[in-house]
């Protein structure tokens, strides 16, 4: 059975003699030992408020300078897609279908890295921003923004860098 393109996984289904579908596929099991699901879900929550935050700073440039928006915008789908992977890998208990595995296992580093990466640029952005327009008479605004892009790049980076020594095993189900 030859599914359309991303629904592979379909394949990975039987059906067995009772007519229920069974999942043959393998398995991953997260090692939680030093409550992994807790720290990454701390470390999730924080960058999510510190991308929210950013958002509701009125700095200078935030209401009318693309190159200041656009940034902060990538932050923001990246803090949608790090959610969806974080709070699926935190409540799901027990074994993981490879599918899911290979989309939390990939997508987390990645929303993580991509929101550090637009914090960065956004942090640039707004710098030059400030140059050119005297902080836009908000300075003290302007600041708090950096500092909270600041905070976002770094939670980034922590996400990234702590999901990086997550250890999962493999387990074969094929029946």
């Amino acid at each position: 059975m030859k599914g359309p393109k991303g629904w592979d996984y379909l394949n990975e289904y039987k059906q067995a003699a009772d007519g229920q579908y069974v999942y043959t596929g393998n398995l991953y099991v997260l090692h939680d030992s030093g409550n992994v699901r807790k720290k990454i879900g701390v470390l999730w929550a924080l960058s999510v408020a510190a991308v929210i935050g950013s958002g509701l700073i009125n700095a200078g440039g935030m209401n009318n300078s693309f190159y200041v928006i656009i940034p902060y915008i990538i932050e923001v789908i990246c803090a949608f897609a790090l959610s969806w992977h974080v709070i699926r890998l935190i409540f799901t208990k027990g074994d993981f279908k490879e599918y899911y595995y290979n989309k939390i296992v990939n997508g987390v580093p990645a929303a993580s890295c991509i929101l550090s990466i637009s914090a960065a640029v956004g942090f640039i952005a707004s710098v030059v921003f400030d140059i050119l327009h005297s902080f836009d008479g908000k300075m003290l605004l302007c600041i708090l923004y950096l500092i909270s892009k600041l905070v976002c790049i770094t939670f980034g980076v922590l996400i990234y860098r702590f999901y990086k020594t997550v250890e999962w095993e493999k387990r074969e189900t094929h029946n």
